[in-house]
């Protein structure tokens, strides 16, 4: 009974997202069982401790999983900890683990997927073309669905007209409400006559919601069903709205730059449908969920698709899920008329990205600017965050 009320405390707490809480309790539960312990208990925890950002515990599950799994369910667990030790810059690790699966005889994409980022991290860079190459061609090959039919010739781009750039935004980090502001007061200098519209839900801090109202963001606020990750699509509705001419979808912590804003005049300037851009060895996948754009019109009713995908994917939830959802259910089409910038890859005709040559040292478009320039950013917000007590950083 004990048990079986932890077990219910840890899916209600993942559901929220909580996966730290969840995670303290399913290793209590894995203390308590310690005669009878299964693979799947150790996933589990591992797969909590993974969406925790936890990643010395989640090594230390797997490798305490290994002993329990069959010989296909091992080549897995081996591919989940060369990702564990990518994600612990212990890069030169997570190349040799990845490696001896690849001479035993392993392909995958999650395999291909942790060696490019691992040899990107080691400036392997023919290693990382080679690999990120192959990672996206077998992408590509796993959504073999057909895509829509496009409706014709694409609009012409108008800097007067309805574009918005997207973003979702939930919960109380400051990672992301940080970036969210920085969006907010950073549109109209990168992209003049832009908007920036916010999808997001009641668990984000009154304060932070008063100033993108004062900043003339739009909010639309979306109802949370429970699902951890659901909110990554939320951003994905501006598909649907036909007041809308063109669309950006953005990551609230990657914040806006003139260097992106080369590659997506190129775009604009062109006939093609969709825009993708890729700018870092970690960027292997058909489209980045916050790196990509369209014209109106072209994805009818690819929103309502997504709380299907949730329920029915096969796939171990993560926070990747949204670039799942894209590579399965969007990619089909947007190849059909894309234009690719990409700074490492040459899949699918992509273009060098403009402007690699103006980028400053550990700067890529997409980078984390809380993580990569903290103190810059702590320059900017700083009149913010004393009115703004949601945007200060933990001490």
């Amino acid at each position: 009974m004990y048990l079986n009320r932890l077990a219910n405390q840890v899916k209600d707490l993942s559901g929220q997202g909580r996966f730290s809480e969840a995670l303290a309790l399913q290793i209590e539960i894995l203390n308590e069982t310690k005669r009878k312990r299964t693979l799947q208990d150790f996933k589990k925890a591992a797969w909590l401790a993974w969406n925790a950002g936890d990643f010395e515990p989640c090594l230390v599950l797997l490798r305490d999983a290994l002993p329990l799994a069959s010989e296909s369910e091992r080549s897995n667990l081996k591919e989940n900890i060369a990702a564990c030790l990518s994600r612990m810059q212990r890069h030169e690790e997570a190349r040799a683990a990845c490696l001896e699966l690849l001479e035993e005889g392993h392909k995958g994409i999650n395999l291909y997927d942790v060696l490019t980022s691992a040899c990107g991290a080691l400036r392997r860079f023919e290693e990382v073309r080679t690999y990120g190459n192959l990672t996206l061609e077998w992408k590509d090959r796993q959504a073999d669905t057909p895509g829509l039919p496009l409706p014709g010739r694409r609009p012409v781009y108008s800097p007067q007209g309805h574009n918005v750039i997207t973003f979702s935004l939930w919960g109380n980090n400051p990672r992301y409400l940080r970036g969210a502001v920085r969006n907010a007061l950073l549109v109209q200098d990168v992209y003049p006559g832009w908007r920036v519209r916010f999808y997001l839900d009641t668990s984000v801090p009154q304060d932070v919601v008063g100033l993108l109202r004062e900043l003339k963001s739009e909010l639309r606020f979306q109802p949370h069903h429970g699902h951890p990750f659901e909110g990554l699509a939320w951003r994905f509705q501006v598909l649907d709205d036909p007041e809308v001419d063109f669309f950006l979808v953005r990551d609230c912590d990657s914040v806006l730059s003139s260097l992106e804003f080369l590659a997506v005049s190129q775009w604009l300037a062109s006939d093609r449908w969709f825009h993708i851009m890729r700018c870092w060895p970690s960027h292997t996948d058909l489209i980045l969920a916050g790196m990509w754009g369209g014209a109106q019109g072209a994805l009818p009713g690819v929103p309502a698709r997504f709380p299907q995908f949730l329920q029915t994917s096969p796939r171990v939830p993560t926070n990747l899920l949204d670039q799942e959802f894209l590579r399965a259910c969007v990619w089909p089409t947007v190849k059909q008329s894309s234009l690719i910038h990409d700074r490492f890859f040459t899949a699918f005709g992509a273009l060098p990205f403009p402007g690699t040559e103006l980028m400053p040292p550990h700067f890529h478009v997409g980078v984390n600017e809380c993580a990569v320039r903290n103190q810059y950013q702590e320059l900017v917000l700083r009149p913010y965050a004393r009115v703004c007590p949601s945007l200060r950083l933990p001490v």
